[in-house]
């Protein structure tokens, strides 16, 4: 069923039918293909965006996401604040895994946040469920090329 999921998805993406993705409102503006898996992208580029992050979401669906998009190369800090699903954080610069914090846990309310440093220069983060790191082999030096999904806004 994962797989059919999958082959769906880059149907449409590289169909052209993803117009039909971004004409439904679909939050995913972004994707990867890693080790067979295509994993849609929610983006925060505002900094608005950026500090909500996936807070308050109770759940997050399988093969989706979240990419933190940066105009240039620094040095990033991010913490699980009212975040309520435990997830996998990739830093990334320029494609490539820089860091990786696997299963970063929620946070009790009240607890002190961990925070979890990018520990070198990253232009991008990814956030997916945590597990998914280590399901696909997802290592430091491997490659993740965050692409747009086409016709979207």
């Amino acid at each position: 069923m994962k797989k059919i999921l999958s082959i769906l998805t880059i149907c449409l993406i590289f169909l052209g039918l993803n117009h039909y993705i971004s004409a439904q409102s679909s939050p995913y503006k972004h994707y990867f293909e890693y080790n067979g898996e295509t994993v849609l992208l929610e983006e925060a580029i505002t900094q608005e965006q950026k500090m909500q992050g996936l807070m308050g979401r109770k759940k997050l669906a399988e093969n989706t996401g979240m990419v933190f998009i940066y105009d240039g190369a620094q040095e990033l800090a991010f913490w699980m604040k009212d975040v309520l699903v435990p997830l996998d954080i990739i830093f990334l610069k320029d494609g490539e895994v820089i860091r990786i914090y696997k299963n970063a846990k929620v946070v009790k309310q009240g607890s002190p946040y961990k925070i979890y440093p990018s520990k070198g220069l990253a232009n991008q983060v990814i956030e997916v469920n945590a597990g998914f790191c280590k399901q696909n082999n997802i290592k430091k030096g491997s490659i993740i090329k965050v692409l747009k999904i086409k016709n979207t806004k």
